[in-house]
């Protein structure tokens, strides 16, 4: 069971959009403390936004959702909600006009360890430029992965964008940070 705590919507340089959530599990407690933490749910163009909006809808019929501010908001309802916060996103680098104020705060991407030969092999330039930003090797996730974060500023960016790659062994994702993590 999920908890939506609050929403979050940023503009990215040139036509992207970012949706943010304070995102919870209402049984879990750390040191007493329910666990919430800023989440990036979608970015892209108003589709892939659109797409999230409708996924949360159905979880909320499920009954797999919970939205905080409004317990009993309908699927619809939620889904213009998104539309209308849509519509006044904050920009890169700047807080969200939320009580959290939550911001970007930068790019990451994870490359799982595994597949780096195997993105060598298929595109060899992109993934030496991904190399040469000195990617950190982690293990606290399902597997091991080489993630590099690029910071919230125009070249961190840009940076983020000339190493993206649809792969499924990529994750990327905007990082956002803010108030009410726990």
């Amino acid at each position: 069971m999920q908890t939506i705590y609050d929403l979050a919507f940023f503009a990215l340089p040139g036509e992207g959009l970012v949706m943010a959530a304070l995102l919870g599990t209402s049984p879990r407690k750390v040191r007493g403390a329910l666990v919430r933490r800023w989440t990036c749910l979608a970015f892209g163009d108003e589709k892939a936004i659109l797409r999230e909006a409708c996924r949360l809808a159905a979880l909320l019929e499920e009954g797999k959702l919970t939205y905080k501010p409004k317990p009993h908001i309908a699927a619809e309802s939620l889904i213009g909600l998104v539309r209308k916060k849509m519509e006044c996103p904050a920009s890169t680098g700047t807080a969200y006009d939320s009580a959290n104020k939550p911001r970007i705060c930068g790019f990451c991407i994870r490359v799982q360890r595994d597949a780096m030969r195997a993105w060598q092999a298929q595109d060899p330039q992109r993934a030496q430029l991904y190399l040469s930003h000195g990617p950190v090797e982690r293990q606290p996730y399902e597997h091991v992965v080489l993630e590099k974060r690029f910071p919230a500023t125009m070249d961190g960016y840009l940076s983020w964008l000339e190493c993206l790659t649809p792969e499924t062994f990529m994750e990327k994702f905007p990082m956002v940070e803010g108030g009410g993590e726990h």
